[in-house]
């Protein structure tokens, strides 16, 4: 069976596609827009090197040899969500703040992995003409883009390492890359013993990605979420928006007098805030162990600089000056109900318990 390279085409371009519909007509990229367009890219970047490793069991498997003329075409589409994962860090997310950038690579485990696996597909992607092929010739051309084995694991760390409080669907991919590598094992060798080389691989491979998480989050991780815990989180994402909201709106050229509203709500409701933080801070150290504050201050500096440079316009900071004179008139549950508009987002981030 053989399937026109158009329609491949086609269909490699649909995650886009459904990227700008949810973006542009649907709306629902949630209250952190930026987070969510970097795990988006972030995702298929992935899906595409897992479809890649799958290409040779399924063309031996399914008997369609036709289906390896792909594989290169799919390989590029994996480096162009990568790049764009990259590019959406770098652009939208710290927006081009190389200091920032360079010491989250050094600091977080999770960024210095997913940085190794992008620079090892460069080659990958750069190589992938007629021309480089004849250049390099067959054989060294298959040396480096064996390479490919070493990416498909670093990306599943990059995803683990992530998320931290579930990890069930990067255990996914974790495994479908493990089944692609250890077929391979079997079908070169083709002996009993590959079954048990498989078997060790994907029993190690899954110990080595898991148990770094296991071993930071510590005997009383939940691995999720409670409601309260949740709830905390929305108030304290509400409340920075509000902050940087205020603060911006305050400023020239809107002068909306809105720095006054946030500071006066500050004072009547700053201890009702703190406490919500400190059901927040305590969660994370519940889930993340010695790497909560840095988690946390990550996750703060994403959220504010998202708010921080958030589109100014009269009508949002009128509508914002509403907003603070409501919560100034009628109280905190002004500020509750703003906040469980976040909801779908913040369950995104973090899993609910008991679901």
């Amino acid at each position: 069976m053989r399937v026109r390279p158009w329609l491949v085409q086609l269909l490699c371009c649909l995650p886009l596609f459904w990227l700008a519909g949810r973006a542009l007509v649907l709306d629902d990229l949630g209250a952190n827009p930026i987070e969510a367009v970097v795990r988006f890219l972030g995702d298929w970047a992935l899906r595409f090197v897992v479809i890649v490793l799958a290409v040779t069991p399924l063309r031996q498997l399914a008997h369609w040899p036709s289906l390896a003329r792909y594989r290169r075409m799919l390989g590029l589409w994996a480096f162009a969500f990568a790049s764009l994962h990259m590019s959406s860090y770098v652009i939208l997310d710290q927006f081009f703040d190389w200091a920032t950038i360079a010491n989250e690579i050094i600091k977080h485990k999770f960024i210095t992995v997913g940085m190794a696996a992008f620079i090892l597909l460069l080659p990958l992607a750069l190589t992938s003409t007629n021309g480089m092929i004849k250049r390099l010739g067959g054989r060294r051309w298959r040396a480096l883009h064996r390479l490919v084995y070493l990416i498909g694991p670093l990306a599943v760390v990059h995803y683990v390492w992530m998320v931290k409080a579930d990890i069930r669907q990067p255990l996914v991919y974790g495994g479908l890359v493990a089944l692609s590598l250890g077929y391979r094992l079997i079908w070169r060798h083709r002996a009993a013993a590959s079954l048990v080389a498989l078997t060790a691989f994907g029993f190690f491979f899954t110990l080595a990605v898991s148990g770094p998480v296991f071993a930071q989050t510590g005997a009383n991780a939940l691995g999720c979420f409670t409601k309260a815990e949740q709830a905390a989180e929305q108030i304290v994402r509400e409340g920075l928006r509000l902050r940087e909201a205020a603060q911006g709106c305050d400023r020239l050229p809107w002068r909306k007098d809105t720095k006054r509203l946030w500071d006066d709500i500050n004072q009547r409701f700053g201890q009702r805030l703190a406490a919500q933080t400190q059901t927040r801070q305590k969660a994370f150290q519940r889930e993340f162990g010695d790497d909560a504050e840095n988690r946390l201050a990550m996750w703060d500096g994403r959220i504010v600089t998202t708010f921080r440079h958030y589109p100014l316009s009269d009508d949002y900071c009128d509508a914002m000056k509403e907003t603070l004179e409501s919560v100034q008139k009628k109280g905190w549950s002004v500020i509750d109900v703003l906040a469980r508009k976040g909801r779908v987002e913040v369950e995104m981030d973090y899993r609910p318990c008991n679901r």
